[in-house]
């Protein structure tokens, strides 16, 4: 393409955070000089071709040319000021022929008449010789809407979420045999090959010897006929498959094993006066003379007289009853012995359970249950059912470091960790989902469901737009720890060396280096006034001024607050949290306590949890410890507006309160 002479300008946008601020002696803020932050510039060039003007997406760059079709086409702006293609114009009879985007003498020749080439991902050109014109390339053609331009040979084929595909159109893989079903073959269908489409099968399962319905196995999920005697004990007795040999009727034996089953006795020849049809010959006690059983006073089990076992007796060990004449565990089995009633046989011996004052949960001595809570309560962890919300353990699916977690609503959380490990809470439960990275990620926060940021070691950052996470390049190289953005679309991220960037809609770019010490904690009402601190320092940004408190041999671990309060924690060097309010340019000590906790949360209404190695609960009026002993140490927490809370930890741990 050949462009004509355009004046270009150059826009340099700067982004400054200066101002003043007066203090009172006993004021705890300093204003800071001479901060500012370049948002980079943006320069036109010959590769924006598809520049955004006025609102609209332009098609081309103004003053520049093509050829279509043998015609020149010239770029110029319409009413509304956006870029657009005129209609195609001969060439000079003097110029006759239009190659490279202008008009020449002679013929020269852009491709050869026929040749296919993409124009750019989503679209394909073939090279055309017009009439009386010289060959070039022709007016770009759209691929299909899931079809991308393949750039070796111009072709458009289907690909699967942006990736080659295991197959195209028109592609076939062959099936293996299985059972009945022969010469299978799998067709591409969309991008995939389908189930196998079989020239011979299946058919019903069938009763000889073969896998008709070819599900691996022969002669499987038969009904199977009647046998053809069904008169007194032999009733219900069913045929046997023989496989090639299809269904056998019952032998003496079918029917004596049959009649077992039920607790009766089959006899070819009938001797038992036992009030049964034996023989299945429609008679019952024949001949007169038969055998009368007893069975008093005998153990379960001996001869009833009449060679056949007593089904009722005394059973020699402790715990057993007399069951079809077999002596067996009245209660419950264990190893060789039997277990008495409301014992539980745990590793081959009898254990008496000792839940004690526990009326839920796990057995301490046998490991057994202690019973459950009825609906509306929870079982805690000293086996106590409560009602109300609790903090319960979730199965995260991992035992990989969590360090932070965020949510778009109580039913879509997203938690991150060592190994760049993503979890995604929905329906209910937790599982892994892709990140693209592989250090740890150690901050996530987002303004939506399809616009959430995680940060992470070596000034790592990974992007999720709603479908997919994909890994996005940083100016810095040094490890970020957490990242916080407001609706409008402004992000920013705090890490080592005192390193802060920020997301101005298109690339992350250097900001506001005000310290050179570690930055691990930061929050704001909006995207001009927000705060983030670490080692000794927290700073408080706004449209007007930046402010820095000082906390000497300290360190600022969170901050967070609503839209009339802040709050900060402040870890000493003997594992004690202050816990501070923000009131007008002061912070005051509202609470100490002998924990360490790295996260807090306030909600709309003023109250607090807290998390570390400990739980606290701040409900507008007490400061209470709720759980100490934990599982592991906490470091990420988050809440929705509902009241439900998330924490994440060391190990893969994940507590749920609701």
């Amino acid at each position: 393409m050949r462009h004509f002479p355009i004046v270009h300008f150059f826009a340099l946008a700067l982004f400054a955070l200066s101002g003043g601020c007066g203090k009172g002696d006993q004021g705890l803020f300093e204003q800071t000089g001479n901060l500012d932050a370049s948002v980079g510039d943006q320069q036109s060039g010959d590769d924006q071709s598809n520049p955004v003007e006025g609102g609209c997406q332009s098609e081309c760059e103004p003053g520049s040319t093509r050829c279509t079709s043998g015609q020149l086409q010239i770029c110029l702006k319409n009413a509304d000021s956006c870029s657009r293609w005129d209609l195609p114009q001969p060439c000079p009879p003097e110029l006759a022929f239009c190659t490279h985007g202008q008009c020449t003498a002679t013929c020269q020749k852009e491709c050869n008449t026929g040749e296919r080439r993409c124009a750019d991902t989503k679209q394909w050109q073939v090279c055309e010789e017009p009439a009386g014109g010289c060959a070039a390339w022709g007016v770009p053609i759209s691929c299909g809407a899931s079809e991308e331009c393949r750039a070796s040979d111009g072709q458009c084929v289907v690909t699967c979420g942006g990736q080659p595909c295991p197959c195209q159109p028109g592609e076939t893989q062959p099936c293996t045999d299985i059972g009945e079903c022969k010469g299978g073959v799998r067709n591409c269908e969309q991008g995939q090959f389908g189930a196998c489409v079989w020239s011979a099968g299946p058919s019903a399962e069938k009763c000889n010897g073969k896998d008709d319905d070819c599900n691996g196995a022969a002669d499987d999920g038969l009904v199977a006929p009647a046998c053809s005697n069904q008169s007194g004990v032999c009733k219900g007795a069913a045929r046997s498959c023989k496989g090639a040999s299809g269904w056998a009727d019952c032998t003496n034996a079918d029917y004596a094993a049959h009649a077992q089953t039920q607790g009766k006795t089959y006899q070819a020849t009938e001797s038992l006066c036992d009030g049964q049809d034996n023989d299945c010959n429609g008679a019952t006690d024949e001949p007169s003379s038969c055998c009368q059983p007893s069975c008093g006073g005998k153990a379960c089990g001996s001869d009833d007289g009449c060679g056949h076992p007593c089904t009722s007796g005394s059973c020699s060990k402790p715990n057993q009853a007399c069951s079809n004449g077999v002596c067996q565990c009245s209660y419950l089995g264990c190893g060789s012995t039997c277990c008495a009633a409301g014992e539980s046989c745990i590793q081959g011996a009898c254990c008496k359970p000792a839940c004690g004052s526990q009326v839920c949960g796990t057995d301490p001595v046998c490991g057994t249950s202690c019973g459950t809570c009825g609906a509306g309560a929870t079982c805690t962890a000293q086996g106590q059912c409560v009602s109300g919300p609790t903090w319960q353990t979730e199965d995260s699916t991992t035992s990989t470091d969590l360090y932070s977690v965020w949510g778009a609503s109580k039913t879509n959380v997203w938690a991150v960790g060592q190994g760049g490990v993503i979890l995604h809470y929905a329906a209910g439960q937790w599982t892994t989902v892709a990140s693209g990275v592989t250090v740890a990620l150690t901050g996530v926060w987002g303004t939506s469901a399809s616009d959430i940021w995680a940060v992470g070691l070596s000034g790592t950052t990974t992007h999720f737009n709603g479908s997919v996470w994909t890994q996005v390049a940083t100016p810095v190289t040094e490890s970020l720890s957490e990242v916080w953005g407001y609706p409008n679309g402004t992000y920013y991220a705090v890490g080592e060396k005192g390193r802060v960037i920020n997301w101005d809609g298109t690339a992350w770019n250097t900001c506001c280096n005000y310290t050179a010490n570690g930055l691990g904690a930061i929050w704001g009402r909006s995207g001009t006034d927000f705060l983030f601190g670490g080692y000794e320092k927290l700073y408080r940004v706004t449209s007007s001024a930046t402010y820095v408190h000082s906390f000497a041999w300290n360190s600022v671990s969170a901050v967070h607050g609503n839209a009339t309060q802040t709050w900060i924690t402040v870890n000493g060097t003997s594992s004690e949290t202050t816990f501070q309010q923000l009131s007008g340019d002061y912070f005051s000590v509202k609470h100490t306590n002998p924990h360490s906790y790295s996260r807090l949360w306030v909600d709309d209404a003023g109250k607090i949890w807290a998390v570390g190695n400990a739980i606290l609960r701040y409900d507008g009026t007490t400061w209470s410890t709720v759980q100490t002993g934990l599982p592991s140490f906490l470091h990420g927490l988050w809440g929705d507006p509902s009241g439900e809370m998330f924490a994440v930890g060391a190990a893969g741990t994940i507590l749920h309160y609701h």
